[in-house]
């Protein structure tokens, strides 16, 4: 998806998201805000929460670590798009020091299924116990991933960790 892509959130989290876009250029008329807006693909990370739903990769490797068993909703076969933080980061001060507004997706462009990120993590957790597969969760969309190309061409970003590189 790229920044023209029809949004049509499934979810609250999705149109709690989207009700901010919209927010911000009231703000910008009403109080001379200056803003960018930064769409994210799945960051993830050092310090990432492993509580709670979001953060699969911290998540995994907190249960791995403590050799607790996992479960991967749904077949697994479903695909993020997964950014390394200091990429995130990276891109948000990009987008700070211009006065572009965006939307510009920070994400690598490459769908990875959850089954893959259970594989990866696996191996840098020495964790060798497959996942147990429960139902899907309702509102998960099947595939997403972001087309990054404005935020090259326009900011100056690319993502520079590669998701075996960032989860290492």
């Amino acid at each position: 998806a790229d920044e023209n892509t029809s949004v049509r959130p499934l979810s609250p989290y999705g149109a709690s998201k989207l009700a901010v876009e919209t927010y911000l250029p009231i703000y910008e008329r009403l109080c001379d805000l200056r803003y960018s807006i930064i769409r994210l693909a799945n960051v993830y990370g050092p310090r990432q929460n492993p509580h709670g739903e979001a953060g699969v990769v911290a998540i995994f490797a907190r249960a791995m670590l403590a050799g607790k068993p996992l479960t991967v909703f749904g077949d697994g076969n479903d695909e993020r798009d997964y950014v390394f933080v200091s990429d995130v980061v990276d891109a948000i001060v990009r987008a700070g020091e211009n006065s572009l507004q965006g939307p510009f997706n920070v994400g690598t462009g490459v769908g990875t299924s959850t089954n893959r990120i259970f594989e990866v993590v696996a191996e840098n957790c020495g964790h060798a116990e497959p996942a147990n597969h429960g139902p899907a969760r309702p509102g998960d969309i099947r595939r997403n991933s972001l087309d990054a190309s404005k935020a090259k061409s326009d900011i100056g970003w690319a993502p520079q960790f590669s998701l075996e590189g960032g989860l290492k």
